[in-house]
C-alpha cells in the first residue's frame, strides 16, 4: 500500500502558531522533506520531535522526485515543510507535488500559517479577491515591469520583499503608483517586533527610511487595487462635474446655503462638499 505525503504548514514566526494535528503528523511520519534541515531541526527540537530529514529545495527538487516516489511506493509516509508558513507559497515543492499527483499518490494538506493571508486579513484593504506575486524581482528593470503588471490589476495585490531591497521597491512603487497610493506593510508578523501599517506610499517610505529598526526583518506588502483607485477617482471627478452643473442652475434662484442643501439631497452627498463647490462658482 502506498504511503501518504503530508504538506504541513509551520509557523511564520511565533513557534506556538502550529496546530496539534501538524505536531502529530510531524511526529508520526517516516521522513520529513525540508527546505533547510538546519531550520527545520530547530522547530522540531522545540516541539520535542526527533525525525529523519531529506533536504528539498529549488536546486535538487527534480532529482528528488523519483526518490520520494520510491519511498511512498514502499509504504512510507512523508511530510513536506518549508522554512516558514505554508509550503509551495514562494517556496519549493511544486515540481514534486505535480509529479506525485500524476502518479496518483495521496497528498494531504495540513493547513496553518501563511504570511500572505495573515497580512491580507489585517490590511484593511479589500479581501474579496486578490492576486499574489511572490517576491518582487531583485533586478530593477524586471521589478518595474512586474509593478506595471500589478498596476493593471483590479484587485488587492500581495508581494513579499526582503529587508535588503525594501526601500528600493517602495521608491519604485511611488514612481509607478504615485505617492498617495495606499498600501499595507506587514513586518515581522507574529514576532516580537511585529509592525503593521496602512498608509499612503510616501508615508510608508518615510517611516522606514527614517528608522533603521523598521528596515529589519521580513516584509509582506498588500497593495490596494491600482485600477479601482483610478476608477474611484474618475467617479469622483464625474460626480463633481454634475454637481457643478446642478449648482450653477440652482444659484440663479437660491442663496448658496440653500442651493448646497438641495444639491446634497439630490446627489445624496455631503452638504459641506456641495457648499464648498458653490463658493468656488
Amino acid at each position: 500500500m502506498n504511503g501518504v505525503l503530508y504538506v504541513v504548514a509551520t509557523p511564520i514566526g511565533n513557534l506556538d502558531d502550529i496546530s496539534r494535528r501538524a505536531i502529530e503528523v510531524l511526529t508520526d511520519v517516516d521522513l520529513v522533506l525540508s527546505e533547510d534541515t538546519r531550520h527545520s531541526k530547530k522547530l522540531l527540537n522545540h516541539l520535542g520531535i526527533q525525525q529523519n530529514y531529506l533536504p528539498c529545495h529549488n536546486w535538487n527538487e527534480d532529482r528528488l522526485k523519483q526518490q520520494v516516489l520510491n519511498k511512498l511506493k514502499t509504504g512510507h509516509n512523508l511530510a513536506l515543510i518549508s522554512d516558514a508558513g505554508t509550503p509551495l507559497i514562494s517556496d519549493p515543492g511544486y515540481r514534486i507535488i505535480s509529479f506525485l499527483q500524476q502518479q496518483k499518490i495521496k497528498i494531504v494538506p495540513i493547513p496553518g500559517a501563511s504570511a500572505l493571508i495573515s497580512a491580507l486579513c489585517v490590511s484593511g484593504l479589500p479581501t474579496d479577491k486578490f492576486s499574489f506575486f511572490g517576491f518582487l524581482p531583485s533586478n530593477k528593470s524586471s521589478r518595474l515591469k512586474k509593478l506595471q503588471q500589478i498596476k493593471n490589476s483590479n484587485m488587492s495585490c500581495i508581494v513579499y520583499e526582503s529587508c535588503h531591497r525594501i526601500l528600493e521597491s517602495l521608491s519604485d512603487m511611488i514612481d509607478i503608483f504615485g505617492k498617495n497610493h495606499k498600501i499595507c506593510i506587514a513586518r515581522e508578523m507574529t514576532k516580537l517586533y511585529e509592525n503593521i501599517e496602512l498608509n499612503e506610499l510616501e508615508c510608508i517610505y518615510d517611516l522606514i527610511k527614517n528608522n533603521k529598526d523598521q528596515q529589519k526583518g521580513e516584509f509582506t506588502l498588500v497593495i490596494s487595487s491600482p485600477k479601482s483607485e483610478n476608477e474611484d477617482e474618475n467617479e469622483r471627478e464625474n460626480k463633481n462635474i454634475q454637481i457643478k452643473k446642478f449648482l450653477k442652475i440652482q444659484l440663479k434662484y437660491l442663496p448658496k446655503k440653500d442651493a448646497a442643501k438641495a444639491c446634497a439631497e439630490y446627489f445624496k452627498t455631503n452638504k459641506q462638499h456641495c457648499y464648498k463647490i458653490a463658493l468656488e462658482l
